[in-house]
């Protein structure tokens, strides 16, 4: 039974630690993931320590008309390793990685899996990496820029209940510094501090690019994330504060160039100092009306018997390194996902019928697009 099968190989797959921090952990994923498939042509990819794999024919095997494209690696569990035990309770299947993305890899797999048999690749492949919790940049991107060019990309990840992601929005971080005089904080009257000039920086960066509200939230953001000094004492003021940055808006609202430059001119008006820099203002927008949608479109919605909506993704995938690649890559990238919910959270879960569902619409994608 497809269900069965399916939530099988996902508890098997969660019940591997696979963080990405964990790489012996993550490869043990990949070699499971083989064996499960069978005699299948494929390639192993280390980098900077991070695995990847892709299965399909020999020679489409880096630029396929079909890549199904997923990670297999998970974010820590913070000490509660009863997370890599799964459950099932009321349809749902409960773990780490249960929705990100173990299950919906499975519902991949056990589709390729009968694809094989039936005679395949024919042209559809396989891609898993273990290093999307951390961006994607060793994985994704390093395969797809050593010249992986399909002609569609589907990634089955999110919270999105069928919905068909529209766009993304583009991250860029930023790492900074500020320096100060330092001192008692009784003179604090007299002293620079280099926390008041942080905050100055921040306030000013986000009446731009902070604009996001509850009501609309299609809008760019510019949160503060970390900061620190090495002052341990309270009336103490700190000759030095660093902070982290992360900046997120949608691709179609700001170039990120001309946003970059101003941000930097603001920084230095302050006196901040960049430390460092990733991200690349790189998001990822979808042609609604290009005929690989409409296809799954109608796939899909067939199967689950309602209709899907074009969503915008406040987060991003690593669908982003196939769009924004020079090099090869794509920009026909299809971004959904089953029924699941509370990643990264201790209560992870995706809802089984949904992954049948998921499975059972990508067989029928695999051969309409032949």
């Amino acid at each position: 039974m497809p269900e069965k099968d399916i939530q099988l190989l996902t508890s098997e797959m969660i019940a591997i630690p696979s963080l990405t921090t964990d790489q012996e952990a993550c490869l043990k994923v990949l070699d499971y993931i083989s064996s499960y498939l069978g005699k299948v042509h494929a390639e192993t990819y280390l980098h900077t320590g991070v695995y990847s794999r892709i299965w399909g024919d020999n020679n489409t095997l880096m630029n396929p008309r079909l890549l199904l494209s997923g990670h297999i690696d998970v974010v820590d569990v913070e000490g509660d390793d009863t997370l890599f035990h799964s459950k099932e309770e009321a349809g749902k299947l409960y773990g780490r990685g249960a929705g990100d993305m173990k299950g919906h890899v499975a519902s991949m797999l056990y589709s390729y899996k009968k694809w094989l048999e039936e005679g395949g690749p024919r042209g559809v492949g396989l891609l898993l990496t273990s290093d999307e919790e951390m961006g994607g940049f060793n994985g994704t991107r390093y395969v797809v820029e050593q010249g992986l060019k399909p002609k569609v990309v589907f990634i089955p990840d999110g919270t999105l209940d069928f919905s068909i992601v529209k766009s993304q929005k583009a991250p860029h971080h930023f790492v900074v510094e500020i320096q100060g005089q330092g001192g008692h904080a009784a003179d604090s009257y007299k002293i620079k501090d280099p926390i008041d000039s942080l905050i100055a920086f921040y306030l000013r960066v986000q009446e731009k690019y902070d604009i996001a509200t509850p009501e609309n939230g299609w809008a760019s953001t510019f949160k503060m994330t970390v900061v620190n000094t090495p002052n341990q004492s309270k009336n103490k003021i700190p000759d030095r504060v660093t902070a982290a940055f992360s900046w997120r808006w949608p691709p179609e609202q700001i170039l990120f160039e001309e946003g970059r430059d101003e941000i930097t001119n603001l920084a230095k008006q302050y006196g901040v100092k960049i430390l460092e820099e990733e991200g690349g203002g790189e998001g990822c927008i979808l042609n609604e009306n290009a005929e690989f949608v409409t296809q799954w479109k109608t796939i899909i919605e067939e199967i689950i018997g309602r209709g899907v909506k074009f969503v915008n993704m406040h987060g991003t995938t690593d669908g982003r390194h196939f769009y924004n690649s020079k090099v090869a890559g794509t920009k026909n990238v299809l971004v959904t996902s089953a029924i699941s919910g509370d990643h990264h959270q201790k209560g992870e879960w995706v809802d089984i019928q949904s992954l049948n569902q998921l499975s059972g619409a990508i067989s029928r994608y695999m051969r309409i697009s032949e």
